[in-house]
């Protein structure tokens, strides 16, 4: 077994560290990642030993998927005469079921606490070198990543501190979610660096998905400080903000620094009331279908760039409606409710966790790769008691 999980943390890492053989871009990472959940899903599947998966709302969620693509709108792409039709659903179909099969034999398979500690220290490497390229970045070290010429990396602030994961708001998070797991494995000058790396990306997604989730963590370890430290920030982002920037520019500031994302959220809520389609048809319960938010929602708003909403949620309403939004905020209510907190390891796992749950609303991150691999992996992880209902605080 020990053997599977060294395979399983060198795949993990190659998942990272692959543009430095030349396995790079969006599309191959996504398809790498496409590889690495179907191969742990046959393989939970050739062990035959997974335990049930009990999250309701997770198994309607995806069953309704197939219903929203049948209700979805029809005939948006002609080419050559022949009506492409809504194509895209299936493959974020394909996707999302690998994910789960991924999720349920991590989650569902016995994996010893050794293990365990042999993936997490793999993915805290992981962060921690990505962490180490980030700060070279920033000093103008530059090698497997170039800043292109195109609009976005012009008017993004530190467009070239991304490790090798092509964007500060993205990169940010990844760190960020193994932070906590850094605390729990006590490697406290891993954590360091990577709290700076977060820091350097200067993306205000990533950096206040960190400060929740680590403000979180201290909740979990220790309430009347979490409360104390929670009030201390607010206090000081609150006078930050009123200081530097008058009572009168707070809303404008914020504005400036969310790139046009908060624009785009209002039209992705009133796209999702309006009539489309040759049919002239509403789709606010079920949805415009699985994918469809980079071909449909570009159509309704030609003037956008957002190939992505910036925010996971609303995509999930845009992509799936109301019931299908519904469904996806449920699971992860019953993820949380039935996580087991007396196990120590599940406080870090669930505070790195959160991160990426805080992060989804400000980017697309559930969407891309290497990021959702881990956080499945941990999510997964938080599920699997190991070989014994005991996880202790590390040594």
């Amino acid at each position: 077994m020990k053997i599977k999980a060294v395979l399983f943390s060198i795949v993990l890492a190659f998942s990272v560290f692959c543009p430095v053989v030349g396995l790079e871009g969006r599309e191959a990472l996504s398809t790498l990642a496409l590889f690495m959940a179907l191969a742990i899903a046959l393989w939970g599947l050739y062990r035959g030993d997974i335990k049930p998966l009990k999250n309701k709302s997770l198994l309607l969620f995806v069953f309704f998927l197939l219903f929203s693509a049948w209700q979805a709108p029809k005939g948006i792409i002609v080419e050559n005469g022949l009506v492409l039709a809504n194509y895209w659903v299936w493959k974020s179909m394909f996707t999302i079921l690998l994910f789960l099969g991924m999720y349920w034999t991590i989650s569902g398979t016995v994996i010893s606490n050794k293990n365990k500690r042999i993936i997490l220290n793999t993915m805290v490497w992981c962060g921690f070198l990505i962490a180490l390229h980030c700060i070279f970045q920033n000093w103008g070290y530059m090698q497997w990543f170039k800043i292109g010429t195109h609009h976005e990396a012009l008017v993004t602030p530190q467009a070239g501190v991304v490790g090798m994961l092509g964007h500060p708001t993205m990169v940010g998070p990844f760190i960020g979610m193994l932070i906590p797991v850094a605390f729990y494995l006590r490697k406290w000058f891993f954590a360091i660096p990577m709290i700076i790396a977060v820091c350097l990306t200067h993306s205000w997604v990533a950096i206040g998905a960190i400060a929740a989730s680590l403000l979180l963590l201290l909740f979990l370890l220790s309430p009347r400080w979490a409360k104390i430290a929670m009030g201390s920030l607010l206090i000081s982002i609150i006078a930050c903000l009123l200081i530097f920037t008058g009572a009168n520019k707070v809303g404008t500031f914020i504005e400036s620094k969310s790139s046009g994302r908060i624009a785009e959220w209002s039209n992705v809520i009133k796209a999702v009331k309006e009539p489309f389609g040759e049919n002239d048809k509403c789709y606010s319960y079920t949805g415009f279908g699985p994918g469809s938010f980079q071909f449909i929602y570009l159509k309704m708003f030609p003037q956008s760039n957002f190939s992505y909403a910036h925010n996971e949620y609303l995509e999930v309403l845009f992509n799936y409606g109301i019931i299908g939004l519904i469904l996806f905020l449920t699971a992860i209510v019953l993820f949380i409710m039935t996580i087991d907190f007396k196990l120590w390891i599940n406080l870090f796992l669930f505070s790195g966790v959160t991160c990426m749950f805080f992060a989804a609303a400000g980017n697309f991150i559930f969407q891309i790769s290497p990021q959702n691999i881990f956080l499945i992996t941990l999510l997964g992880l938080i599920k699997n008691k190991g070989d014994n209902n005991v996880c202790c605080k590390p040594s």
